[in-house]
């Protein structure tokens, strides 16, 4: 099976969403902006932790907001 990509889009914005691997890449349509998600370092199956996900809060400075 194929990669697959999901997109969503409005004046502002465009939102791309790469399955399986999750891949995100935002376009800010007014400057041509492009904030891409880091590529991986390492799999998530390749450790013992396999499925164990770390999650930490997003500081206010880090967000993106949409109006």
């Amino acid at each position: 099976m194929g990669a697959e990509q999901v997109s969503l889009a409005n004046e502002t914005l465009q939102v791309n969403l790469s399955l399986p691997s999750g891949l995100l890449t935002i376009t800010d349509l007014r400057s041509g902006t492009v904030w891409r998600q880091d590529l991986p370092t390492r799999m998530a199956r390749s450790g013992s932790k396999w499925g164990a996900v770390a999650t930490q809060p997003v500081p206010d400075r880090k967000r993106i907001r949409l109006q």
